[in-house]
């Protein structure tokens, strides 16, 4: 009598062949998504410029002079997961114009940040309107 072992499963190599498939995915991919949330980081700082900056002109309604700190005027972009990435500051004010930046904080992934081959830190918005760098918004 012949026993006959009809074994259903996955050899070794098969597996192993799987598993290397799934490491050169994820290699691939795992740099795009970072791209992502970097972008994506950057798109939330320049929302909270935007706002440090219409905070800046109402501030300005009521005072002599632009505010001279982002807490002068109540920012909540110190605040939260994004001033883990970035550091908001006004610079250059003067009673008739203002700058507002956002520097990436090292080590962040943000201090990496590009557009185009153009850096994309800092961040930065005046009174006027002007944003620079001009790629990176």
């Amino acid at each position: 009598m012949k026993v006959s072992c009809r074994c259903n499963g996955f050899t070794l190599i098969e597996l192993t062949f799987v598993l290397a498939i799934v490491a050169i995915l994820t290699s691939l991919a795992l740099p795009s998504y970072q791209n992502v949330v970097r972008k994506t980081r950057r798109t939330e700082a320049q929302a909270a410029l935007l706002e440090l900056a219409l905070k800046q002109e109402r501030w300005r309604s009521d005072h002599p002079t632009y505010a001279q700190v982002p807490a002068e005027i109540g920012s909540m972009a110190l605040h939260g997961r994004l001033g883990r990435y970035y550091r908001f500051e006004i610079v250059g004010v003067t009673p008739t114009s203002f700058t507002v930046q956002a520097a990436a904080v090292a080590g962040t992934g943000q201090d990496v940040d590009r557009q185009g081959g153009v850096v994309c830190t800092p961040l930065r918005i005046d009174q006027s309107g002007r944003r620079l760098p001009v790629d990176c918004w």
